[in-house]
């Protein structure tokens, strides 16, 4: 996963509220990052956590750890 991508959403984090969505992720990151794996790889080293009552797409919710 690309590092700059990775740096990149946990700056974009501090621009949503503490419970937001991919779907606010995506407005708030450049167009060519793509939100979702932004959020998947977020949610992997444990700095938000994804809903865990929904099948994970591109309009999960989410809270910052």
């Amino acid at each position: 996963f690309p590092e700059a991508s990775e740096r990149i959403g946990r700056l974009a984090l501090l621009r949503l509220p503490p419970e937001s969505g991919i779907p606010h992720l995506a407005r708030v990151l450049p167009p060519d990052v793509d939100a979702f794996a932004v959020a998947l790889r977020l949610a992997w080293r444990g700095e938000i956590v994804l809903d865990p009552s929904e099948v994970w797409t591109r309009t999960t919710s989410f809270v910052r750890a």
